[in-house]
């Protein structure tokens, strides 16, 4: 009778379940638990799993560490719910830069938990023995576990060459790209439509600085169908193509801006092209060479070809040139035309600041919007940090600097101190102040 009824609940459970009806499915296995008292370690397991999905995730981890004893057996399956939460916390641990014995406590229980997973699934139990090896400062036996992975998995031999690159093992790095060339080569073969099989293998390509084939590779996919992925693919390679002019602006600048227009044709909304263009026209020595890089943008607004972009891209250029008015002009046409792009209202709002006479209200009201977006980006939090100064809000505009300060280096460091002996002058804070100084003069 009392098997019946807990089959009953069980089955109740996973109905609720099914419905993501987490309280109904915690009240037929409190039941279980509690009223029939099932000592059943699996009525256990999904009973955790039951009380982290409902939201309590403390009593969830006092159940899996019974279950799963950080020193001795216990239920495999809930070793390897131990494991794979451990493998999620090692990217914790490289940010907070833990180390010595505390990381070695954690890999020792980290490794115990793999151990006794007894995980039957090849890709996870490498992927777990790789993130231990890793951890531990031993990429040869993490790599040998990643390729023990790309054998169960062939899409993965792409990442293995990659890991096997930077680990500078040429002779695995060269034997998986091979293997991944199989691969993706013949799942192009019977499927050619298939577009990220022909990026995968367009990279393999490149890899093997076999950039015509590559090139080639992608142009036959884009005449099958036009998908962005493709352009981007393609774009990129264009860009790729173009690091072989040592200096662009010389002699060379006729066949490096037609690639460049190329790589812009191909996407008109990849933002590395615009990153070259607008690197290549500071750099460019000549005026008809700049012009000429003009000429090119205001054709593509001209055309309709991601304008956004283009009105940003010759605003950036207008402003290095010193003509404000002008740059203020298309950095307005850009935001009119794509609020969402961050560094458009980030250059927005410096050179609203910058006006006469300045409207600080909105410039401020753009970076703060920026800055909620993307809180870790320094020039973001510099622009505000100056708008603040200009708004005589010097506590505020401190901590923006103070926080971008460790990442900074050279001139850009050198910036944020004067600014910073500025802010503790208006403070009243003069010894603060002059060690800014100092360190500014330093640098």
């Amino acid at each position: 009778m009392r098997d019946a009824t807990e089959a009953r609940y069980r089955t109740l459970a996973a109905q609720a379940l099914a419905a993501n009806d987490y309280e109904q499915a915690k009240l037929c296995y409190a039941r279980i638990i509690d009223g029939a008292g099932s000592t059943n370690p699996q009525d256990q397991l999904q009973w955790a799993f039951i009380l982290a999905q409902g939201g309590d995730q403390i009593s969830a981890a006092a159940v899996i560490d019974r279950l799963a004893p950080d020193h001795g057996r216990g239920l495999a399956e809930a070793h390897r719910f131990k494991a794979l939460q451990m493998a999620r916390q090692l990217g914790e641990l490289a940010e907070k830069n833990v180390s010595g014995e505390s990381k070695d406590a954690f890999l020792l229980q980290f490794k115990h938990h793999i151990d006794r997973s007894g995980n039957a699934n090849p890709i996870e139990i490498s992927d777990l023995s790789a993130a231990y090896y890793a951890s531990a400062g031993r990429p040869d036996e993490a790599l040998k576990y990643f390729v023990e992975s790309a054998r169960a998995a062939p899409d993965r031999w792409l990442r293995a060459a990659a890991i096997a690159k930077a680990q500078g093992n040429h002779q695995a790095y060269a034997e998986a790209l091979t293997e991944a060339e199989s691969y993706h080569r013949a799942l192009l073969q019977k499927t050619p439509h298939d577009h990220q099989a022909r990026i995968a293998l367009a990279t393999v390509l490149i890899e093997s600085k076999r950039l015509a084939d590559a090139s080639q590779l992608l142009a036959e996919g884009l005449k099958l169908s036009d998908r962005a992925e493709l352009r981007r693919a393609a774009s990129d390679l264009v860009l790729l193509r173009m690091q072989q002019f040592a200096a662009p602006w010389g002699e060379d600048f006729g066949e490096f801006s037609r690639l460049l227009a190329r790589a812009l044709e191909l996407d008109p909304v990849n933002p590395a092209a615009y990153q070259v263009l607008l690197e290549v026209y500071h750099r460019a020595a000549a005026a008809e060479q700049r012009a000429a890089l003009r000429a090119r943008l205001e054709r593509q607004i001209a055309q309709g070809q991601s304008i956004a972009f283009a009105h940003f891209a010759l605003g950036t250029m207008l402003w290095s040139e010193g003509d404000h008015d002008a740059a203020l002009w298309h950095n307005e046409q850009a935001f009119a035309l794509n609020p969402d792009l961050l560094d458009v209202a980030n250059n927005l709002a410096w050179l609203i600041s910058e006006t006469d006479p300045p409207d600080l209200d909105r410039a401020y009201q753009l970076i703060e919007r920026v800055v909620q977006q993307r809180p870790d980006h320094v020039n973001y939090r510099d622009t505000k940090g100056v708008i603040l100064m200009k708004m005589q809000r010097q506590e505020e505009a401190l901590v923006e600097f103070e926080t971008i300060l460790p990442q900074l280096s050279g001139a850009a460091r050198k910036q944020v101190h004067e600014r910073l002996a500025s802010i503790y002058d208006a403070l009243n804070k003069p010894s603060l102040a002059a060690i800014h100084r100092e360190e500014a003069e330093r640098l």
